[in-house]
């Protein structure tokens, strides 16, 4: 007579977690890559969200309007790492006051995942008028991770009539390139 077995030995099942726990071991690192580069790709969306959203204000309340890191929700500092405020800025001064209006505020990195650096012609924020264009202050802002790994930095361009590009890598090598060098310091 013939038994007929319906389970898996131990054997079977050693085996099978081994398998697992190796192909586990091989591809986690390329899943943390694929994660930290979706979230560089995130951040710097959401910030040329951010800065069309301040373009477009400027355009349909025919006034100035800024965007800026803000300690307060009140004053621009230089810390492009804070929390963002967007608001109509009539008397052009980069802060909130009299009949400005603060339209938006985002926090756009999380904690310890990495840093934004703005470099314009000395400013600390961006400015645009009722036509849309900057007021004076065009540049690029560097979106670098905590880990300093240039293949995940990402970098938009402002230009003077407000509209922005992100960089791209063209030679293939996986680092963006960039009429200025990118760093991540």
């Amino acid at each position: 007579m013939k038994s007929i077995s319906l389970g898996f030995t131990l054997s079977n099942i050693l085996f099978s977690l081994a398998v697992l726990s190796i192909l586990l071991m091989v591809t986690a690192p390329s899943l943390s890559h694929m994660l930290d580069k979706q979230r560089s790709t995130v951040v710097i969306n959401k910030l040329s969200k951010l800065i069309y959203l301040t373009r477009q204000q400027a355009i349909s309340a025919n006034a100035y309007t800024t965007i800026c890191p803000s300690i307060d929700l009140v004053t621009c500092v230089d810390d492009w790492n804070q929390q963002l405020i967007l608001f109509t800025d009539y008397d052009k001064n980069e802060k909130v006051n009299g009949d400005d209006t603060i339209f938006r505020v985002s926090d756009l990195i999380p904690d310890g995942f990495g840093n934004l650096n703005l470099r314009t012609s000395g400013n600390k924020y961006l400015q645009f008028n009722a036509r849309g264009y900057t007021n004076g202050k065009w540049g690029n802002i560097t979106y670098c991770p905590s880990n300093r790994d240039l293949t995940l930095a990402r970098r938009i361009v402002i230009n003077r009539t407000g509209r922005i590009r992100h960089e791209k890598d063209i030679n293939g090598d996986g680092i963006i390139d960039t009429s200025t060098p990118l760093l991540c310091n």
